[in-house]
């Protein structure tokens, strides 16, 4: 039978305005926040629009604390800003859980803005299959702007220098990583503009075992004697990542 689109349909040549194809485009200019890599499914996002905030707030040491603020936002009104209190081994944290999918091949997307270089950006994603628990992260420190991730030594691997960071709110960077908790590989890390190769380091399996589940945390690390202010936005969570 017959395919593809009438010469007076979407591909048709047009004097003033071009056809969309592209529904991901579309979809971009009708809104939505899936902007930067898309690739993968959407499982779900938070553009932190609710009047609630629908993350588990967690701490250690002096902490800190997560509200729903118009300091400095992406896009819409609103985003997550994390104020982190200066001490040792101390941070603040929101975690999502979402259940199991379909694929183990995950992405985990985060926008931030930051008006200094205090703290450190941790994202984790801790998959629980029901047997054992994997760990996989990336790191973020806007001072040496290093970029790392979690390894299976266990440790903080580092794979790139950013480069020089815009400490100014309104001004969002967006890092994203790719995990296969099938080969329990990262498949790849992005930072704005920059994509990583790092296919050839594993993941943390340390053994624990959970009802299944995938745990996202992000959060904020602080050292002693300085606070920090970092505003979360447009959080992405992805299957079926090619």
């Amino acid at each position: 039978m017959p395919r593809g689109q009438p010469d007076g349909g979407m591909y048709a040549v047009k004097e003033v305005a071009g056809s969309v194809s592209d529904v991901g485009e579309l979809a971009a200019m009708l809104g939505s926040i899936v902007t930067y890599d898309k690739r993968g499914d959407v499982i779900d996002f938070d553009d932190f629009e609710s009047p609630v905030l629908k993350w588990v707030v967690s701490t250690a040491g002096l902490g800190g604390t997560a509200q729903l603020l118009s300091t400095s936002v992406k896009k819409g009104s609103q985003s997550c800003l994390l104020h982190g209190l200066g001490g040792a081994d101390s941070y603040i944290q929101i975690l999502k859980s979402l259940g199991m999918q379909g694929t183990k091949r995950l992405g985990y997307e985060v926008s931030f803005s930051i008006p200094n270089t205090n703290g450190v950006l941790e994202l984790r994603i801790i998959y629980q299959d029901g047997t054992t628990e994997h760990r996989a992260g990336l790191q973020f420190n806007p001072l040496t702007t290093v970029v790392s991730v979690w390894d299976d030594t266990p440790a903080w691997v580092p794979i790139a220098i950013y480069g020089v960071i815009n400490t100014v709110n309104m001004m969002f960077y967006t890092v994203k990583m790719v995990v296969d908790f099938a080969t329990l590989k990262y498949v790849r890390v992005l930072f704005n503009q920059h994509q990583y190769n790092v296919e050839t380091i594993s993941v943390e399996t340390p053994g624990g075992v959970g009802a299944p589940r995938v745990d996202y945390e992000c959060r904020i690390v602080t050292p002693a004697l300085v606070e920090s202010d970092w505003s979360i936005d447009n959080v992405i969570w992805t299957q079926a990542e090619p």
